[in-house]
């Protein structure tokens, strides 16, 4: 059952979708919407968060801004699927079926959705999670999504898990700012980069 939640409505706030390498120093420019080709959608404004908000998981569409939350002892991908009524492809960038999983999705059939990263605040990936997903067939193929803040989960992450092919890259700052911890498929365990990322890039 999904709960209402803000915290990831939060999440979208500054989320855009982007063609890849772009001059970042353009990217401040599109925090009001999500872009995905000709496609604009408003995104919602920020609210305070709860103690109960955040200890939800929660999950956002990058192409249309929807988002959702569950109990963050539920599975993540079957989540997803019963809220969107699509079945989502969830292999992971460093499983030894991604090149397969990459081929087939670019020759898939509509609707699929595509798991692009879930990331934990806790190490070995635990605790509430935030998740970000696509229909886009090819997914990270010549396409980086990109954060340029992570509201509410600034400097929560402690551990995350790439997809279908992407790789992560967390920044420390927002707008992409600061240190960074990647491009990487996964990481059980930030290290020195624990509860510092505030931005984020999946390509």
């Amino acid at each position: 059952m999904l709960l209402p939640c803000t915290t990831a409505e939060r999440l979208n706030d500054r989320m855009n979708t982007r063609k890849a390498q772009p001059n970042r120093a353009l990217r401040g420019v599109l925090s009001a919407t999500v872009l995905l080709g000709a496609l604009a959608v408003p995104l919602l404004a920020a609210t305070p968060a709860n103690a109960e908000e955040l200890s939800q998981s929660c999950w956002t569409n990058v192409d249309t801004g929807e988002t959702g939350c569950f109990d963050s002892s539920l599975d993540i991908v079957e989540q997803i699927e019963l809220a969107t009524g699509v079945p989502l492809v969830a292999t992971k960038t460093d499983s030894p079926n991604a090149p397969l999983a990459a081929r087939a999705s670019k020759l898939a059939d509509p609707p699929l959705n595509f798991l692009l990263m879930t990331g934990w605040d806790g190490t070995n990936q635990s605790g509430p999670s935030v998740s970000f997903f696509t229909s886009a067939v090819g997914v990270c193929s010549g396409i980086t999504y990109s954060l340029q803040s992570l509201n509410e989960w600034n400097d929560r992450i402690e551990s995350f898990q790439a997809f279908n092919g992407c790789d992560a890259i967390l920044y420390e700052d927002e707008f992409w700012g600061g240190d960074s911890f990647g491009p990487a498929a996964s990481s059980n365990n930030l290290g020195t980069f624990n509860n510092k990322a505030s931005a984020l890039d999946l390509e």
